[in-house]
């Protein structure tokens, strides 16, 4: 199998720079190095000279660097194949979860599908990193997986996928359970004055985007940006007692934070994320959700 530490080693010979390779990766460059120096270890020779300005090849990394290449276009030969295979399957829509995007409406709609396409076969498919998946958003769309529930980043998917809307999730404070706000009924903009609260940064999401101007207007919080979402930043907040504004149906993530309304109330679509031009087989089933999302709606 490819080993994706190459994509890191291939960067980094060829931007003479760990810090450059990392942030084309959307890594940082400590994960890159600790990647690199197990590389180094698993072939069992130095491959870089590290410098203070930059890295260069060793004679072993020049010969690796050649191999390396050919390894990495030969891999991405057999998966092009294998995606023109997967173009011929018209019986299979595969659903991709991971802690975020895990199914949680889809259930209670499987009935529908079952009865109006009776023929397809639905597929659970584990995200193979949840971190990265979210660092790139939707790069495995229609090749890993075909759909997913999920938010929409109105701002980050623009353009890269199609979304079946579901309902407006509410976007809620998460507070750790020892938090001094926790209990309220619902949470004002007075209540998070000289709080620090983590939210999306900008340009993620438009809704988030508002929650961020009210925010600035009518609160004097401190406010922390990440560009997404994992374990990581839920941990962090439960363990230094900060403000997390996640929607409310992530309530089940971690289970020391406590969601409380905000008295403003904001939202953001939740839904279905697809690619924008699926298949035969994932169009079938986006009209069986369809039409028992209508039919709930109608009785």
């Amino acid at each position: 199998m490819y080993n994706h530490q190459l994509d890191g080693f291939i960067a980094a010979a060829e931007r003479g720079s760990f810090s450059q390779a990392a942030k084309e990766m959307f890594i940082t460059p400590a994960a890159l190095i600790q990647q690199m120096n197990l590389l180094e270890k698993r072939v069992g020779v130095p491959l870089f000279e590290r410098k203070r300005s930059g890295v260069t090849l060793t004679a072993a990394g020049r010969a690796f660097y050649d191999d390396a290449c050919d390894l990495r276009a030969r891999a991405q030969a057999a998966l092009a194949r294998a995606r023109e295979a997967a173009k011929s399957t018209r019986g299979t829509v595969r659903v991709g979860t991971s802690l975020l995007t895990k199914c949680r409406m889809l259930p209670a709609l499987w009935l529908q599908v079952a009865e109006h396409a009776p023929d397809l076969r639905i597929e659970i498919v584990s995200l193979r990193s949840p971190e990265l998946s979210l660092q790139r958003p939707l790069e495995d769309l229609g090749t890993a997986f075909d759909v997913q529930e999920g938010l929409l980043l109105s701002e980050s998917y623009k353009d890269r996928s199609g979304f079946l809307f579901f309902d407006d999730e509410p976007i809620m404070a998460a507070l750790p359970a020892h938090h001094a706000l926790c209990g309220r009924e619902a949470l004002t903009a007075a209540d998070l004055d000289g709080q620090t609260v983590v939210t999306l940064e900008r340009g993620t999401s438009h809704h988030f985007d508002v929650l961020h101007d009210w925010l600035e207007m009518r609160t004097s919080c401190r406010i922390e940006h990440v560009r997404f979402y994992d374990m990581d930043v839920f941990t962090a907040c439960e363990m230094e007692g900060k403000v997390l504004l996640s929607p409310a149906i992530w309530q089940d993530i971690h289970p020391a934070l406590r969601a409380h309304r905000l008295e403003e109330g904001f939202t953001v679509p939740y839904g279905l994320i697809h690619a924008t031009d699926p298949s035969p087989a994932v169009r079938a089933f986006l009209d069986a959700i369809a039409e028992g999302l209508a039919q709930s709606q109608r009785s």
